[in-house]
């Protein structure tokens, strides 16, 4: 439960550098490792991989690429 707290509060400090408020950060970070859930289950792959293949889309995506 520890490491997923603080998986949040990493996520959340990334979105909260991209200019995200602080309740959306919060939130889009909770959803992101709900959905990085979803995938590490269905892909049979770790929840660290799974994470940083959402984070690495969402860098993309506000980069513009």
């Amino acid at each position: 439960m520890a490491a997923e707290a603080e998986q949040l509060i990493l996520i959340k400090s990334l979105f909260l550098q991209m200019g995200a408020p602080e309740k959306q950060a919060e939130k889009m970070a909770g959803q992101l490792l709900k959905r990085a859930e979803q995938i590490a289950f269905d892909r049979d792959i770790s929840i660290v991989e799974a994470v940083e293949a959402l984070l690495k889309k969402v860098v993309e995506a506000h980069e513009g690429n």
